[in-house]
């Protein structure tokens, strides 16, 4: 029986329809260093964590220039570009949804925390959210560590919280921090590499309420 307390949410992908956004600026990287543009399916279908093993993946070799060095380049031109990118269809409803039926939310994101306060702030989201939680960095290396400073904040039995995120990542800070995870498929990973977890995979945000309720 489902009972939960607390959704914790993932931002990029999940909340914020960023996809097309990051498959932009990664094509421009790309055809920067010679490669040929990812479709948005070879995209979704490779993309993982950590970020620099997915640079790698796609073609981009650290011995010629640093990490650092590409990650700056894309984090500067998505700054540039976020306000250019939307919450998902219904993210603000669903989210006063939960709020009213009794659920507390928080995010925990491996965006930057400023930035991360900055746009939920934007949308006008920031009020459902009793925690905002992302990295003090740009490089998109994980946030576990950062999960698990969440789980000691909230203070609720961990079979009471879900995590509801868009990749398999989410999969596996759910598993670390021993909370039970579902995952969109509308997000930043292709639903066939979701569905190789197990844990239910929906469609669609509004889909989340089939599994979040006592059942």
């Amino acid at each position: 029986m489902v009972n939960y307390k607390h959704i914790v949410w993932d931002w990029n992908g999940t909340l914020l329809d960023d996809t097309w956004l990051c498959l932009d600026i990664m094509n421009k990287q790309r055809v920067r260093i010679g490669k040929l543009p990812l479709t948005l399916l070879e995209y979704r279908r490779t993309f993982d964590f950590p970020v620099k093993n997915f640079y790698e993946q796609i073609g981009f070799d650290f011995a010629q220039e640093s990490y650092e060095s590409v990650a700056q380049n894309f984090i500067t031109e998505y700054t540039k570009r976020r306000f250019e990118c939307d919450l998902h269809f219904g993210v603000a409803a669903l989210l006063a949804k939960y709020r009213d039926y009794g659920f507390s939310q928080s995010i925990l994101s491996a965006y930057a925390q400023d930035v991360l306060k900055e746009m939920t702030n934007h949308f006008g989201i920031d009020q459902f959210f009793s925690h905002i939680v992302g990295l003090d960095n740009h490089y998109a290396s994980g946030k576990l560590e950062e999960g698990k400073q969440l789980m000691q904040q909230l203070d609720i039995p961990a079979n009471q919280i879900v995590l509801i995120g868009d990749t398999t990542h989410d999969h596996e800070v759910a598993q670390s921090l021993g909370i039970d995870c579902l995952l969109v498929s509308q997000g930043h990973q292709d639903p066939s590499k979701l569905q190789k977890r197990e844990v239910p995979v929906v469609p669609t945000l509004s889909e989340t309420m089939l599994y979040t309720f006592d059942r």
